[in-house]
């Protein structure tokens, strides 16, 4: 009654599955820059009283795609290794088409660039089997006392810099930085 029963639940499955699949094949890691997918299905419990995906369930979809993402991609292991810890710290949804009820959705989650501070991600929700894009997450996952680029470099090697930031993701970190601006003058 006081906690979300299913949530601690599907958390649990998913270390499960992901740790059993690593004892398995102990070589199987997911690429860091490379797309990781969740798969997903509308069900009732996901649905409003408009009879789609509930707006809030879209995010907390993200949140178990990158939940996924941490451990099969090593960064969790390797941000808490040099003594850091890693936040979600800004997210930002655009919905093109809404999911209906057991609609199959691949979440594709893909880290598009970093900086000295954070690691900026792209979550796309594609419907099965017309790969059409239903929304498109923008997230800020911060990392504190430890750089982006020092888990990068012990994950990949030194050497590998960040893509290029693309428009899009630039005019949200620049919308992003002008809000945190407009509160610190609270």
């Amino acid at each position: 009654m006081l906690f979300d029963v299913a949530y601690f639940i599907r958390v649990v499955i998913l270390t499960l599955y992901v740790m059993g699949r690593k004892m398995i094949q102990p070589r199987l890691q997911a690429g860091l820059l490379e797309d990781n997918v969740l798969k997903v299905i509308c069900l009732t419990t996901d649905m409003d009283f408009n009879w789609h995906m509930n707006n809030g369930r879209y995010l907390r979809e993200a949140d178990f795609a990158r939940y996924k993402w941490f451990l099969e991609t090593s960064v969790w292991d390797t941000v808490s290794s040099l003594g850091g810890s890693a936040i979600t710290s800004a997210s930002s949804i655009r919905y093109r088409k809404s999911v209906q009820l057991f609609d199959i959705i691949h979440l594709h989650s893909k880290i598009i660039c970093w900086d000295d501070k954070a690691f900026y991600m792209e979550q796309r929700f594609e419907r099965r089997p017309d790969n059409f894009v239903c929304a498109v997450a923008l997230v800020k996952i911060s990392l504190i006392k430890v750089s982006p680029q020092s888990v990068v470099d012990k994950i990949l090697g030194v050497g590998t810099e960040s893509p290029p930031v693309p428009l899009d993701l630039q005019k949200w970190i620049e919308s992003n930085t002008a809000s945190s601006d407009k509160l610190k003058a609270l």
